[in-house]
């Protein structure tokens, strides 16, 4: 067995199909199905169950799996640990991060970062809910969250997002202004984000206390672009980060609603598994993105 072979395994897991795998790895798809069948005969055991559709890992697959995204980890890491603090990144760091934040707001960020590290093979998987971190084989994951609870990870606070509850002026020309936390849940229409724990609960902070409301919700979603467009056109409120809306309300297309009893605000986190030593693809990864929204000009909007 080599670690060919296991990164090859692992990349075939983690693509669910073998022209994926061999497309990740710059090979052609019958070396990978050779590398495979191998690997199998190797270890006299059946590792993957394969369709028309994909690959998927059997059981005495997922342990291997699992055993075997340890070992390149600590092979990378070796590798890493003989780089000085400034020297070139090598190997592959795999990241996953919310679509739509990644669209508006982190793109050039990552870019940039791969222009300073030429040699740093990325993997970006990019979903708006909630991912296994550690399952899945990512090195590191970024999600937004006004708190966490998954004890399981170490979370590294990278920037704050700010939570606005919004609607058009045609909409509250309609429906009226909303004066207390309270007006919502009697007379007005309420947009929720359907990856939330508790989607149809908005909470303001009134007078130092917390206070919590239960509007009308007339659309549920996952995507906080058709939030922030229900809004625009004026079909109800939404409550969502400020970079979903901040070109909206700068030109009026949106008005912010009760902005002294705003939420509890949120922050972008950079989440991974503990471990004995940082990687430092990782490190370095999150110190560029604490760095680059430091920077006033990369944070409006935020």
């Amino acid at each position: 067995m080599d670690l060919i072979a296991l990164e090859t395994y692992c990349r075939a897991v983690e693509a669910g199909n073998l022209t994926r795998a061999a497309q990740m790895l710059h090979v052609t798809k019958s070396v990978v199905s050779r590398r495979l069948a191998a690997l199998e005969e190797d270890l006299e055991v059946r590792l993957l169950t394969r369709t028309t559709r994909g690959v998927t890992p059997t059981d005495e697959g997922q342990q291997f799996y699992e055993r075997a995204v340890r070992i390149l980890d600590d092979v990378e890491d070796a590798r890493q640990s003989l780089n000085t603090a400034d020297g070139p990144l090598v190997g592959r760091l795999r990241l996953t991060a919310p679509q739509s934040f990644t669209d508006l707001c982190l793109g050039e960020a990552l870019c940039r970062f791969m222009d300073e590290n030429p040699k740093l093979k990325m993997d970006i998987d990019l979903k708006d809910e909630r991912v296994d971190i550690v399952g899945a084989g990512y090195d590191v994951g970024l999600r937004i969250a006004t708190e966490l609870h998954d004890t399981s990870l170490i979370a590294r606070k990278i920037a704050p997002i700010s939570f606005v509850t919004v609607a058009s002026p045609a909409y509250l020309k309609q429906h009226g202004v909303p004066v207390t936390p309270q007006d919502f849940a009697t007379n007005h229409r309420a947009v929720f984000y359907a990856n939330k724990t508790v989607q149809n609960e908005w909470s303001f902070m009134v007078a130092g206390r917390e206070e919590t409301v239960r509007p009308d919700g007339f659309l549920v979603t996952n995507s906080g672009k058709l939030q922030a467009s229900a809004a625009i056109n004026g079909l109800g409120v939404a409550r969502l980060p400020r970079f979903f809306v901040a070109d909206a309300l700068t030109d009026g297309r949106l008005t912010e609603i009760l902005s002294d009893s705003r939420p509890g605000d949120g922050a972008l986190y950079a989440m991974f598994p503990e471990r004995r030593h940082l990687p430092a693809k990782v490190r370095r990864l999150i110190d560029f993105l604490i760095n680059w929204f430091a920077d006033p000009s990369h944070r409006q909007g935020l």
